[in-house]
């Protein structure tokens, strides 16, 4: 007996019945089953032969090793499946099933030439002979089983593809053999004078027939949107008009020229019935040969945005270079053209042989897939290919020149293959963590870069949001000859280690820069940072711990801006510096809301010290840690607010032998009661801000003190004796130099303070006194005697001063000099003198 039936798992049942006695037919959902039975042969065949059925089912029934048709069904039969329509049925899915009930079950989906599925599986058959043939092909399938051909004893069974067949094969005898002409054959061993009985297992996988091929669209720049597109005589004139009409399995050729109109793309197609838009470049099917370019004129929009999934694009060229810019000078983004906007949740869409070059963004993708295959990306200002909260596969394609190259944002799948990212402007591979959403295209994996070079780019690896977990697997793709940053790490929580900085493959001959943080909380230990021509580590906005690390041998050594807070021990700053970098050690920057301490560190040997802005009593703290031996600046601050006494110069502020000892600008200093020696340059520096030095000595330095346009001035009750050069040095008109918010630029400002000096004395210098840009009223100068200078006792340049009995008795007290005044480039009275 015969049995139809639906599909196994459907609600349909049994259909109909038919003995094998003679020919006959059954009816199914309206149409006609014909059924002829020959001599070893079973033929089922639609009448109306533009008719599809979802998964009929044949089943024979065995009695007792046989079957009610007889012997000759082991022995030669075939099952067919009638119709030849082009026109797609509505449901997705379909096909014909064989089943056999016996043990010697078989099961095998059947695709005649034009028919479609989604996809439904592995397709399964079963030839008992003891013997395993594995194989898979990339698309579908379609043809006849022939179990048995020829005369008796038929030991063959045979297989006919529709397409290529790809895979490999395991049996264990007879042979497979595959043909150019797509014909996959089983050969198996017959038992002497017996049959083969269908011997043999063979799985096909994936079962994905042919596509169905749909309409093709035409598109030229000389075409018409009034013309029904279905020729290159009747082309339509706008991608638009295409993308308008377009169906699952339709094609769109465009012909050569230039397309300016931005075009939105709100049709789809199915996964395996993909729409597909070709550059006819050859203008074989528009008859517009050429490239075929997409160069919007829309500032900072987007040149196609796409919200439909399963579109591919093919060898199109999308460009900025055809804009007609706002302004020659202007570079922001908004003055550049974008590429493409994909959105489609879930969704993916693909671009093969495509260019993006002058573009601000290639390809953007959010919530989607996005397939990239042997594109080339070049000269774009910002991302070439962007792709957030979905998957990003770039396969065999280009990323050159300005711009950055893939970047994948919190995306659950990333692989980028067997692609060539070099000398680009920005960063090579930027990949943030911590997938987002529940949009998973392409299935989810541990990002994955493989066989790529990766060469000789600005900057190197850019990391987001990760932890100590997250990996991305590197295969033959190390990141070699960075330019500048080697690694950025932005709102990450990591450990830092040299276990950890393992991880990831970057080299280069010569170390420009090392580690670029930013708003990141980081643990970094055991770590040298070292031979970096640039910074070393620069962290930015960070909760940062850093322990038991050197940085050594590099352009700058440390940096450290505005952390939340920072906690540095145990940490070794030296021999730090270039002419290029001006060679600062530690650079650190604070305000109202960050903080930092300084623990058991050294920071000696470099080009300079230590650079502190915004520095006060409330946010820095210092223990044990020593400023020593740099070459040019021991601390520099900046609109900070500092105290050096006894107490903190000895516990907070250990400083000594430097170039030049302590360094101010637009800041707040109090210097009481310390003594600042063995300084090669000047003792301390103290410029355009508020100075008070009291108690102080100032001794066996290049120069002494040197206080410069300060909103208000003190000096007393000190010695600038026994330096090499100047003992004190003033600049006091009455103007300092800040910046100006309402105005928005640095200019002078006028102050009521008068610059004072009292009780001082400035002896055995090569110049005692030194006054620069200095006027009389506003520098007052009390009981300050200038005595035994080598050179001169009093240098005026580019002052107004009245040198009379009373302003030398009063300001000026001139005793055994080498030379007693010079005075140049300025207005200068003396009257009434006894110089002797």
């Amino acid at each position: 007996m015969l049995i139809l039936s639906d599909s196994p798992g459907s609600t349909g049942g049994n259909i109909a019945s038919y003995s094998y006695a003679s020919n006959g037919s059954v009816t199914y959902r309206g149409t006609t089953l014909g059924i002829q039975v020959n001599p070893g042969k079973v033929t089922i065949a639609a009448n109306d032969p533009d008719s599809f059925f979802k998964e009929v089912s044949a089943s024979t029934g065995f009695v007792n090793g046989s079957t009610t048709l007889g012997n000759g069904l082991y022995a030669n039969w075939s099952v067919d499946l009638g119709g030849g329509g082009t026109t797609p049925p509505p449901t997705p899915t379909y096909g014909f099933v064989i089943d056999t009930a016996d043990a010697n079950s078989m099961k095998v989906w059947i695709h005649k030439t034009g028919t479609y599925s989604s996809g439904a599986g592995k397709a399964v058959g079963t030839i008992k002979a003891g013997q395993t043939v594995n194989w898979s092909t990339s698309n579908g399938y379609s043809g006849q089983l022939i179990a048995g051909t020829g005369a008796w004893p038929f030991t063959s069974a045979k297989l006919t593809f529709s397409s290529d067949v790809l895979g490999t094969a395991e049996h264990v005898s007879g042979y497979l053999s595959i043909t150019n002409a797509r014909t996959v054959t089983i050969n198996t061993t017959g038992y002497g004078s017996s049959p083969a009985y269908m011997g043999g297992t063979f799985r096909l996988s994936p079962s994905t027939p042919p596509p169905y091929t749909g309409p093709t669209w035409h598109v030229r720049p000389t075409g018409d949107d009034g013309n029904d597109g279905s020729s290159s005589s009747k082309a339509f004139k706008t991608i638009a008009k295409a993308a308008s009409v377009v169906n699952p399995g339709d094609t769109v050729y465009v012909g050569g020229g230039v397309y300016r109109d931005t075009t939105q793309f709100a049709r789809g197609g199915t996964n395996t019935q993909p729409i597909t838009f070709i550059a006819d470049t050859t203008g074989a099917k528009t008859g517009s040969a050429g490239p075929v370019i997409i160069a919007s004129q829309q500032h900072a929009q987007w040149a196609f945005t796409v919200n439909a999934s399963f579109l591919t694009f093919k060898g199109f060229r999308f460009t900025g270079e055809e804009m007609t810019y706002v302004a020659a000078s202007e570079t922001s983004d908004a003055n550049y053209p974008y590429g493409v906007n994909v959105s489609v949740p879930s969704g993916e869409v693909t671009f093969e042989s495509c260019e993006f070059d002058s573009l601000c963004y290639g390809i953007h993708g959010t919530y989607s897939g996005i397939r990239v295959l042997s594109c080339n990306f070049h000269d774009n200002t910002n991302h070439s290919v962007i792709s957030h909260y979905g998957g990003l596969q770039p396969e065999n394609s280009v990323f050159t020149g300005q711009g950055h190259g893939p970047r994948s944002y919190r995306d659950h799948y990333m692989l980028i293959k067997n692609c060539r990212i070099a000398e680009l402007s920005g960063w090579a591979l930027l990949v943030a963590f911590e997938p987002y959403g529940n949009h998973k295209p392409f299935g989810t994996n541990t990002p994955t870069v493989q066989n790529c070079v990766i060469e000789n780019n600005q900057n190197g690896l850019h990391l987001q949001r990760a932890t100590n977990s997250d990996r991305i697997e590197f295969y033959s793709s190390p990141i070699k000859n960075v330019n500048s940053w080697e690694l950025y790490i932005g709102d990450c929580d990591l450990d830092i280690t040299p276990t950890w900085l393992g991880l990831w493959p970057i080299s280069s001959t010569t170390k420009q820069n090392g580690i670029l943080t930013w708003k990141s909380k980081l643990r970094v230990s055991g770590v040298t940072f070292e031979d970096y021509v640039g910074q070393a580590f620069y962290s930015r906005y960070d909760e940062l711990t850093m322990s038991n690390c050197v940085s050594r041998r590099n352009g700058r050594g440390l940096d450290i801006y505005y952390p939340s807070q920072a906690s540095v021990s145990n940490v070794q700053v030296t021999n730090n510096g270039n002419a290029e970098t001006n060679g600062w050690g530690l650079h650190i920057w604070l305000n109202d809301e960050s903080s930092a301490t300084l623990t058991n560190c050294r920071i000696n040997n470099n080009r300079n010290g230590a650079y502190m802005a915004g520095v006060t009593p409330a946010n820095l703290q210092l223990a044990n840690t020593t400023i020593e031996n740099n070459l040019s600046y021991g601390v520099y601050f900046n609109r900070s607010q500092v105290t050096l006494n006894p107490t903190t110069l000895g516990g907070r502020w250990r400083i000594a032998n430097n170039g030049h000892g302590v360094c101010s600008y637009y800041s707040n200093m109090l210097l009481d009661g310390i003594t600042i020696t063995g300084n090669t340059g000047w003792g301390a520096l103290l410029h355009y801000g508020e100075a008070r030095v009291r108690n102080c000595n100032f001794t066996g330095n290049g120069s002494g003190l040197k206080v410069y346009h300060n909103k208000f001035l003190e000096v007393s009750n000190c010695h600038f004796d026994d330096n090499e050069g100047q003992g004190l040095h003033l600049a006091a008109n009455g103007m300092y130099h800040d910046y100006d918010e309402a105005q928005e630029e640095w200019r002078w400002f006028g102050t009521v303070n008068v610059a004072t000096v009292r009780n001082c004395t400035m002896d055995r210098n090569n110049y005692g006194l030194y006054l620069e840009r200095s006027v009389m009223g506003k520098l007052t100068i009390d009981d300050s005697p200038i005595r035994d200078n080598r050179g001169v006792g009093l240098y005026v340049q580019y002052g107004i001063f009245r040198f009379d009995p009373n302003t030398m008795r009063r300001m000026f007290r001139l005793e055994g000099n080498q030379n007693n005044i010079y005075a140049g480039n300025g207005a200068y009275i003396f009257e009434d003198l006894d110089i002797s």
